[in-house]
């Protein structure tokens, strides 16, 4: 037997205190770039557990949702972090065309299904560890956003260990490969559209660490249509 049911309430905490992120909330973002195979891009559920991650780099070129407006067309153990409280783990599964989360409890033969409150999430996670996948979403309520309706979004997490952060918006297609619409958080705490091209990119991070981060793009040969590549570029913007 299964039954739908709205919830309004499953983790505490409105929107409206929410606090602003820490330091030590980048403990659970994506982590070491100097060798981006097969460590780049690894989400750290370390309050929850951890499970083994693929590097986000390799995820635009797949149709995740397999057809179906879900990231993933299945049932998938995620991390679900509040601004108040202990992560948990459920069942989920995101759909991309709403931008609602689902949550699945089971109790003998019965099977719920909850549209989460993600006004209370601060992060969420979705991912299968058969496929050695993981994909981290976060919200950056402190940070400044032109566009409104991206203010509260959630944007999935491809780099983000410092004051910089590779963040995309996904949209998925029945008979192609997802699209990816790319941003970067940059070191002034903004979040600005960009193309992974070298110039849009070195002018989105600031005029005034074009020339360093030029001169180390071609230092280290970097090709930054890659995601990989914009990684490191954005690492080593954090140590500047």
């Amino acid at each position: 037997m299964r039954r739908i049911l709205p919830l309004l309430a499953l983790l505490s905490s409105p929107l409206a205190g929410a606090r602003a992120q820490t330091a030590a909330d980048f403990n659970h973002g994506l982590r070491s770039v100097e060798r981006p195979q097969p460590q780049l891009n690894r989400a750290l559920d370390t309050n929850a557990g951890s499970e083994n991650t693929a590097p986000p780099g390799n995820q635009p070129a797949k149709m995740l949702g397999g057809g179906t407006t879900y990231l993933f067309s299945y049932w998938t153990q995620g991390v679900l972090r509040s601004y108040d409280g202990a992560p948990r783990r459920a069942w989920v599964k995101y759909n991309l065309m709403d931008r609602q989360l689902i949550s699945r409890t089971t109790t003998g033969e019965l099977t719920v299904e909850h549209v989460v409150n993600m006004d209370t999430l601060r992060e969420f996670t979705v991912g299968d560890s058969a496929q050695n996948l993981r994909v981290v979403y976060r919200r950056y309520l402190q940070a400044r956003v032109a566009k409104p309706a991206l203010r509260t979004a959630f944007f999935e997490v491809h780099y983000d260990a410092g004051r910089t952060a590779l963040l995309c918006q996904r949209t998925n297609f029945s008979n192609r490969a997802d699209v990816l619409e790319y941003f970067v958080k940059t070191p002034d705490n903004r979040i600005l559209p960009v193309k992974l091209r070298a110039g849009l990119l070195l002018g989105a991070l600031g005029p005034g660490r074009t020339p360093a981060l030029a001169a180390y793009a071609r230092q280290h040969q970097l090709e930054l249509s890659r995601e990989a590549d914009v990684v490191r570029l954005l690492a080593y913007c954090d140590t500047l």
